[in-house]
């Protein structure tokens, strides 16, 4: 059964499909418009039948859901039985996700020592632009390091789509590109 409305994460009465709703002679549900990928079918809440929930294939909004892994699946029914296999997206834009307290940076965090930042400096601004981008350079590192594991899993699964050159053009001398 595919279902293209909201799951109930607290979201209220109205505003979704609870799985209480969904019969209980029903095996599968493929769940559509959450954007999470959670493609391994799951034990509903119920306990008569499993959920995949395939998300969106592409980043649509900046949340921590949109990081993990895109996969699609492919389904296999014989009779009354049915297996998924997972097969992750190898063309998808890497997308990493970093959080920045500046609370981590005050006198009180740090044990009494002199802070990193005080809200006195006259070149507070500054301070806080190079931790801003040091962490920017840290999520751009995990981000290319992502997508060079998603182009090498592509070549081992024998994905030939991939050329020599968008690996070159990728992952060459990047130094003027930061």
């Amino acid at each position: 059964f595919a279902l293209h409305q909201n799951r109930d994460f607290g979201r209220g009465v109205k505003n979704c499909v609870h799985e209480s709703m969904i019969p209980e002679w029903m095996d599968l549900i493929v769940w559509g418009h959450e954007h999470e990928c959670n493609i391994e079918p799951t034990e509903s809440v119920v306990g008569t039948f499993r959920i995949t929930q395939p998300g969106s294939s592409v980043a649509t909004s900046l949340t921590s859901g949109e990081a993990v892994k895109k996969q699609v699946g492919i389904l296999e029914i014989r009779n009354n039985q049915f297996r998924l296999e997972p097969v992750p997206l190898t063309q998808v834009r890497s997308f990493v996700m970093g959080e920045l307290s500046l609370n981590n940076y005050t006198p009180e965090s740090n044990n009494g020592d002199d802070p990193l930042l005080d809200p006195e400096d006259l070149n507070i601004d500054k301070k806080v632009s190079a931790l801003l981008e040091e962490e920017v350079q840290i999520l751009i590192h995990e981000a290319r390091e992502k997508t060079k594991e998603l182009h090498i899993d592509a070549q081992r699964r024998g994905n030939t789509i991939l050329l020599q050159k968008d690996l070159n053009d990728s992952y060459g001398d990047d130094d003027d590109d930061d």
